[in-house]
């Protein structure tokens, strides 16, 4: 079965906290529960980090989560948008990365935006709409 799979990346702004940090790692967690109350349940990209004796640190998010759908749909837009306006809010020099992958094979495609609002993400997820990408003949 065909899936297409969108990779979001957020970029913190360069007066963020550290991507470790309690306050950083607590934004990253209030985007997760945004798409998860639209019930859209990502794959977060986790990092465990060795501390000392061989002890394991709690786990780190990294600012990526991936979403696999059989197919993109409209209704499945402003959740993302909602959730991403979220990391936006009242935080200047943030962007998110967006990246997609849909076919299979060589018909196999590749598309990656970088939107430094939520009104850009939002565009550039309509774009990716199955019926808004352009055909190649």
């Amino acid at each position: 079965m065909e899936t297409e799979r969108i990779d979001i990346h957020l970029v913190p702004a360069p007066d963020d906290a550290a991507l470790n940090s309690p306050e950083y790692q607590a934004e990253l967690a209030a985007f997760d529960k945004a798409l998860r109350s639209h019930g859209i349940v990502p794959q977060r990209v986790l990092e465990r980090l060795e501390g000392a004796a061989g002890t394991t640190e709690p786990a780190t998010w990294l600012s990526q989560f991936v979403i696999v759908v059989n197919v993109l749909k409209p209704m499945v837009v402003p959740a993302i948008v909602t959730a991403i306006g979220g990391y936006f809010h009242e935080k200047r020099g943030r962007r998110v990365i967006l990246e997609m992958e849909n076919g299979t094979g060589k018909k196999r495609q590749k598309i990656k935006v970088s939107a430094p609002s939520p009104e850009d993400a939002e565009k550039a997820l309509r774009a990716l709409l199955p019926e808004n990408r352009k055909r190649k003949r």
